[in-house]
């Protein structure tokens, strides 16, 4: 299993947006990559009217997704709680507070809950009007 730093400490210091804002305006990188959580390169849909979606999505302890899979990119990250990603190839990787990542994409997972503290988690997706960002996967089951 992975246990995954804040993206702020992964993101490249070599470009920086800081300098577009006037010095009042604080700003910090939360996600820079490239590659989704389990190391697919990041491919933007072709989309007839594209369309972002931010999510405030909650977990409860002990409580998971269940297994689902996204069609379109979608980015996370962690206001509160530990969240355990298990993929269809049995990794695991876990998320705390402060963790950035890039949804994987086609890929079947299941995320749940670690710890007592509710995972609270905003995520955008960027996919088109009219179709869905998360299908439930039937073809596997919660393992944990």
């Amino acid at each position: 299993m992975k246990i995954l730093l804040p993206a702020l400490c992964l993101a490249s210091l070599a470009f920086s947006q800081e300098s577009h804002y006037s010095p009042q305006v604080k700003v910090r990188t939360l996600l820079k990559s490239d590659t989704t959580s389990d190391g697919a390169r990041i491919a933007y849909p072709n989309a007839g009217h594209p369309e972002v979606s931010s999510l405030a999505v909650d977990i409860p302890p002990g409580a998971q997704t269940g297994w689902h899979r996204h069609p379109v990119p979608g980015y996370a990250f962690v206001l509160a709680g530990t969240l355990e990603i298990q993929d269809q190839d049995g990794t695991s990787r876990r998320f705390g507070p402060g963790a950035a990542f890039a949804e994987m994409v086609g890929k079947s997972h299941n995320g749940r809950c670690i710890g007592q503290d509710t995972v609270k988690l905003l995520v955008t997706f960027t996919g088109e009007q009219g179709k869905t960002f998360t299908l439930k996967d039937e073809s596997h089951h919660d393992t944990k």
